[in-house]
């Protein structure tokens, strides 16, 4: 993986977790043409509707170009995801105003990566990653020790997975600097979007739409109706996922056993 200088990629410093072109469908009419669309955004637990810009909003520093331990930061992942959000742009104003076919593969496989990045690259699933890691060191420090100091652990349980316990992994944790956590976090990204994207092809999906725009979306808009599951349990069928694609369409992801790939008018 080749590092590469930000002059010569042109990296924004501020990387957007929920992308500029999908929140440009949601923009104050007049202002959706602008360089820099404006919203009405509002805060889930306090304080006044404020309007502001798009490029201002869901957005951190280099959240996906992580530095090494030289202080270079490796672009690979944003530019990756830009990629990938240019090819959704053609795409999307069909998907969102239109009713193109939903059991079409480019559209199916396009969507569901696009999805599947979006549950990944959130920056509370790395606040997320970066608390389970720290749990699993402690647990793993709290265990008796040897003469060594070293854990007397046969292995490690996690889920189904029985993993025999590594001595360097439990030094691995404990040295995790914030910069290791960063990498990891979109290390994460690399090796979890093409499966998560799918299961998410395996499921029923249908549009729900309506004439005139009422529907809103959010900083985190791809989200799981069963509460008790986390996201990444998209696999289970009780599992039902719901995503925003414009004020006027929802899409839905389940399992029942119904016509796929149908489009549903409600008032």
């Amino acid at each position: 993986m080749s590092m590469t200088s930000e002059k010569a990629m042109n990296v924004p410093k501020r990387q957007h977790w929920v992308p500029r072109f999908y929140l440009r469908y949601f923009a104050i009419p007049g202002t959706e043409d602008k360089h820099d669309p404006q919203v009405w955004i509002f805060h889930r637990k306090e304080g006044d509707p404020a309007k502001v810009g798009i490029s201002k909003i869901a957005a951190k520093k280099f959240l996906y170009s992580p530095a090494s331990r030289n202080g270079k930061r490796d672009h690979t992942m944003e530019s990756k995801l830009s990629e990938l959000e240019t090819l959704l742009a053609e795409l999307w104003p069909d998907l969102a105003g239109g009713f193109v076919d939903l059991g079409a593969q480019p559209t199916r496989k396009a969507v569901s990566l696009f999805l599947a990045t979006l549950l990944l690259r959130h920056p509370a699933s790395r606040q997320q990653m970066e608390a389970a890691y720290r749990r699993l060191a402690y647990h793993i420090d709290s265990a008796p020790k040897d003469s060594q100091g070293v854990p007397v652990i046969q292995a490690i349980i996690s889920g189904k997975q029985e993993l025999p316990f590594d001595v360097r992994l439990w030094n691995s944790l404990r040295s995790m600097t914030s910069t290791d956590y960063h990498q990891e976090f979109v290390a994460s990204i690399r090796a979890h979007a093409i499966e998560l994207a799918e299961r998410l092809m395996e499921k029923r999906w249908s549009m729900i739409f309506i004439d005139e725009p009422v529907w809103i979306t959010s900083d985190n808009p791809f989200f799981v109706l069963d509460t008790e599951h986390d996201k990444r349990s998209v696999s289970i069928p009780a599992v039902k996922l719901v995503f925003p694609v414009s004020p006027t369409r929802i899409l839905w992801m389940d399992d029942m056993d119904e016509p796929p790939n149908q489009y549903y008018p409600i008032r």
